[in-house]
């Protein structure tokens, strides 16, 4: 498999206003305009990011 940039299918309805890996890098996760935190990891055999977890965080934007 080639490293490097792999698509993500955001499923965000807003921009992305954060997004961080984790330490070991296998999850990552976005905070957007949307209002809500979505984790995502890589999966199937194409390595593609996957949705994994989604939270609304409260009644504003996610930033950080």
């Amino acid at each position: 498999m080639a490293h490097g940039f792999r698509p993500l299918s955001h499923a965000n309805k807003e921009v992305v206003l954060a997004a961080d890996f984790s330490k070991t890098g296998d999850r990552l996760a976005t905070g957007s305009a949307d209002h809500h935190i979505r984790v995502f990891e890589p999966g199937g055999l194409d390595g593609e990011w996957e949705l994994v977890e989604e939270w609304r965080a409260h009644n504003a934007e996610v930033t950080d």
